[in-house]
């Protein structure tokens, strides 16, 4: 996974020799200067690689701007990918975070950093070539870096660009208490190898996976404790001691305390985008007017993830490495300059389909379509048997088996490793598989824009105490390929227990899913698909269908689950036509 960062950084340089970059973002004002590399203390006496890259002086000026990068990733980053921001006048301190790379201590993934950076940014402070400006730029865990740090150091601290994170990282982990087990568990382990042992990865990964209860998998694969891991898996409650009075609940008030113009990036199908978009919601008001956000048709990189089929010509825009992204909106906060890629004030997204840009300054129902909302009319569809209709259907009901010891899986969605290929890609044909519900709408009679959170209301029941489900949403072209728009999964106590009625409506319960926002075209001729199952392996641990935590399940059962369909049941999308 190692890459070429001569070649990749050679790349970054060329762009700025463009015409059309240059008439843009600028003709470049300064050439690449001094490169220093030194061991910063930290309080407690360990010291930090570090970095610094100088713009070359030009006659009397020698102090600069300073951006902030600090990274855990060797094999994926180097100091030179960031040499480019001084073309425009800009320092660079690269620093590889506390026990990777060369820099002294222990890596304890979340802990130090945020007294580390602020250590850090004090360094900063007292170099001769400091101006006093200071810029934090990061993408995953180097944006947590500076998220952890920022309402310390705001004074000092001119503008933000946080890509692929969000303060409130349980939301990143549990969905209605289920757990997304692609997110931690291989980030874990690929962090323990510095992302260099892929074949290794693999082995460990899969040997996680088929542990039982899974709250020992981990430290068994790794031979060693994770502490933080068993407590993150211990519960989703946002109220319980581990997420609310740790860091992470200090880190989940920060959107208010947001008084800087920040840029926030992310991706329609990374498990991070839902929130960055709550962030983006709580940033208050006044400070949002200078704030922006990007969404684009990305995985967890921001970028189009490899070998997509479905066509999105103009769906890159960040530039070689994210690097038009960072410089557009610091030069802009900088120097004053209208961003090129983003709106002040608003979400600049991209619709699949469409191919199209377009800016709201929220996704809540009644903005979702900006300027366009009173043309808004939401989409109602029933479910029936195998089919999604817009008028009632009479009451029915529909049943599959899922047995988690033989779990199924969907290809695409919101993937954060590369264990599964993520984005956008084609579906499963419907009704071949028995564990799974399919319901296909009529062809569209013209083209209609869909985008907002969409909304499903089931009625369920199942033989078992629990058991999990997981609603899919697809678009259907004329010559019957699917591609996956978007996905929720809820544990069904998770929704209302209803009263009984009958025999067959015992252990009966309301859900209520809400996918967030996945803006698409659907043409005149195409159809929406949603598929109901209970397993999509491994983006979701298999659950094992008892009233045990899912981490402490070491007995799986097999399910009987039904999905009554009728007046009562149905998914609910915003749409122009």
């Amino acid at each position: 996974m190692e890459k070429d960062f001569k070649g990749l950084s050679q790349k970054i340089f060329d762009q700025f020799k463009r015409p059309e970059i240059q008439e843009q973002y600028g003709v470049p004002s300064h050439e690449p200067g001094d490169i220093r590399t030194c061991m910063v203390p930290m309080k407690d006496g360990i010291s930090l690689n570090t970095t610094v890259m100088l713009p070359k002086n030009k006659g009397e000026e020698n102090q600069w701007p300073a951006i902030l990068i600090r990274n855990p990733y060797i094999a994926l980053a180097d100091s030179s990918l960031y040499r480019f921001y001084n073309l425009y006048g800009y320092a660079v301190v690269y620093q590889e975070v506390r026990g990777k790379g060369k820099s002294e201590g222990d890596f304890m993934a979340w802990d130090n950093e945020r007294s580390d950076g602020i250590d850090t940014v004090r360094w900063i402070q007292s170099q001769p070539w400091y101006n006093g400006e200071l810029y934090l730029v990061g993408s995953s865990y180097t944006a947590f870096v500076h998220m952890t740090m920022l309402e310390d150091i705001m004074p000092d601290v001119k503008a933000a660009v946080l890509r692929v994170f969000t303060p409130d990282f349980r939301s990143a982990l549990y969905e209605n208490g289920v757990w997304h087990l692609d997110m931690i568990t291989p980030w874990i382990i690929n962090t323990e190898y510095d992302f260099k042992e892929d074949r290794l990865f693999v082995d460990k990964y899969s040997q996680a996976l088929d542990i039982r209860p899974f709250e020992q998998a981990i430290d068994q694969v790794m031979g060693k404790s994770y502490p933080w891991h068993q407590q993150m898996i211990a519960s989703d409650d946002p109220d319980s001691g581990f997420w609310s009075d740790s860091l992470w609940g200090r880190l989940r008030s920060l959107p208010e305390k947001i008084n800087i113009p920040v840029l926030l990036i992310d991706g329609w199908y990374d498990p991070f985008c839902p929130g960055l978009l709550d962030m983006w919601e709580k940033i208050p008001e006044n400070s949002r007017k200078d704030c922006a956000m990007i969404i684009g048709p990305w995985v967890h990189d921001c970028v189009i993830q490899e070998g997509c089929e479905f066509s999105m010509p103009h769906g890159e825009i960040l530039g070689e490495d994210g690097s038009l992204g960072f410089l557009d909106w610091l030069n802009h906060v900088r120097f004053g300059r209208r961003p090129n890629l983003s709106v002040l004030g608003k979400i600049r997204y991209y619709i699949m389909g469409k191919d199209a840009w377009e800016s709201v300054e929220s996704f809540e129902v009644d903005k979702v379509f900006g300027s366009r909302q009173s043309e808004c009319r939401p989409l109602r569809f029933y479910l029936s048997e195998n089919r999604l209709t817009e008028t009632p259907p009479s009451p029915g009901k529909l049943s599959y088996d899922y047995d988690p010891d033989r779990p199924g899986s969907f290809w695409g969605g919101e993937y954060y490793n590369n264990f599964m290929p993520g984005g956008i890609m084609h579906q499963p044909k419907p009704f071949k598989r028995k564990s799974v519900l399919n319901f296909i709408s009529e062809s569209f009679e013209k083209d209609t824009e869909i985008s907002g959170y969409m909304e499903l209301y089931l009625k369920v029941a199942s033989d078992c105490e629990d058991t999990v489900f997981i609603a899919r949403i697809d678009k259907v072209d004329e010559d019957g390929k699917a591609w996956n728009i978007r996905e929720c999964a809820s544990l069904m106590s998770r929704g209302q227990a209803q009263k009984a009625s009958s025999a067959e409506e015992k252990n009966m319960w309301r859900l209520h899913l809400r996918f967030w926002p996945g803006p698409w075209i659907i043409r005149a001729g195409e159809r929406l698909r949603l598929d109901i199952t209970s397993s999509n392996y491994p983006a979701y641990l298999p659950f094992g269908n008892t009233k045990e935590t899912w981490s402490k399940q070491a007995d799986l059962k097999k399910a009987h689950n039904t999905v009554f369909v009728g007046p009562d049941t149905y998914l609910v999308i915003q749409s122009l036509s």
